[in-house]
């Protein structure tokens, strides 16, 4: 059986998490690369009392990631797909099994098993729904979406059914649209 986290740990992850969330919008990739393996091996370490008041940052912040550090020269095939002659339906669905494995998708898993009450439920909601209705690229919309699905099978009736809601609209809004695989 592995050991206890000794109590300091808790605090020098708490110290650590918030200024490697900030650094995830840095414009500079080794800044962004070094925040986001330190958040990846940090959240799966983190016992889910360490994570829970930090999750309305890092769920927004992760699911943003999902699309935002994508390579530039992806989205250039996108725009140009027909061109080069690719079938554009196929390289969405690659995208987006890759974002999957992403380093920010493996800190999303982390994030949802400190979801395990009523209040962590209730701080990942408001930050869920605007990525889900409002999120910029197809693997954050899609990461939402799989992160909400996630929440409602591991969540309690009882710390869900509060924000039905508002999950359901921003579900069906997110859905409109946009690339087949999220529909």
């Amino acid at each position: 059986a592995a050991a206890a986290p000794r109590p300091e740990a808790a605090g020098v992850l708490a110290a650590l998490l918030p200024p490697l969330l900030e650094a995830l919008p840095s414009p500079v990739d080794a800044v962004r690369g070094f925040a986001l393996d330190a958040l990846a091996a940090l959240s799966g370490a983190a016992p889910a009392a360490t994570l829970r008041p930090l999750l309305p940052a890092l769920v927004p912040a992760c699911l943003e990631a999902l699309s935002g550090l994508e390579d530039a020269s992806i989205n250039y095939v996108e725009q140009h797909v027909r061109a080069l002659g690719l079938d554009g339906a196929g390289l969405e669905e690659a995208r987006l099994a890759a974002s999957r494995a992403s380093k920010p998708a493996i800190v999303l898993d982390a994030a949802l098993k400190a979801c395990d009450d009523a209040e962590a439920v209730a701080s990942v909601v408001p930050p869920l729904a605007s990525a889900l209705k409002r999120g910029v690229g197809a693997a954050t919309r899609a990461g939402a979406a799989r992160f909400a699905g996630a929440l409602a099978a591991r969540a309690s009736r009882e710390a869900l059914a509060p924000h039905a809601g508002v999950l359901l609209p921003a579900l069906l809004a997110g859905g409109k649209g946009g690339a087949a695989p999220l529909k």
